[in-house]
């Protein structure tokens, strides 16, 4: 998450995020990074009345992504490596786990759960999955998917008029439409 004088930026994973935050980071003077992968719950009071922005994806190119990323050895995700049966499920397993994550079913219950033993308390020092112990314990809608939980997770009220949702396909054109929607003076420089 990003804050800005106009806007407030929240990047959700795989959805261009990392390279929106190095444009805003080298073109907008008094930006200020609040944290990697935090949800709009997260935001400091004082940027509550500032528009948000941010970036949707296609969900099943935001899945193959997501499965993709996390196959590098570098990456250590412990959503991928529970989900994903310790590295031992294939694709189509996996990112069936994923996409039931929400599920009432005893098998998404004991993936929670394992990643509630797993997950840190705290998003402080967070270096990538962006999930504490309690956004699994809030998985409580489970006639949606992972997908759709995160997105709404990472940017609050889908409702409200301040939100400004991009789409990952169109990302320049959407991103800099966003910022002259918003009169962001260096608009023109991203």
């Amino acid at each position: 998450m990003i804050t800005t004088d106009k806007f407030v930026f929240v990047h959700m994973h795989k959805t261009g995020g990392q390279s929106l935050s190095h444009i805003i980071a080298d073109c907008v003077p008094g930006m200020k990074p609040i944290g990697y992968h935090y949800p709009y719950h997260m935001l400091p009071a004082e940027y509550a009345e500032l528009p948000v922005v941010g970036m949707v994806r296609n969900p099943w190119d935001w899945y193959v992504s997501w499965y993709a990323f996390n196959t590098r050895q570098d990456v250590g995700n412990p959503l991928f490596f529970i989900l994903s049966d310790g590295f031992q499920a294939d694709y189509r397993s996996t990112i069936k786990n994923l996409v039931n994550l929400c599920s009432d079913d005893a098998g998404s219950r004991n993936y929670r759960q394992a990643l509630i033993d797993l997950l840190p308390e705290s998003l402080e020092g967070n270096a990538g999955v962006g999930l504490t112990k309690d956004s699994i314990r809030s998985m409580t809608a489970p006639e949606i998917g992972y997908y759709s939980w995160q997105f709404e997770r990472m940017h609050g009220d889908l409702e409200n008029p301040a939100l400004h949702i991009g789409r990952f396909e169109n990302l320049q054109q959407d991103f800099v439409s966003i910022m002259h929607e918003l009169d962001v003076d260096e608009a023109d420089a991203m």
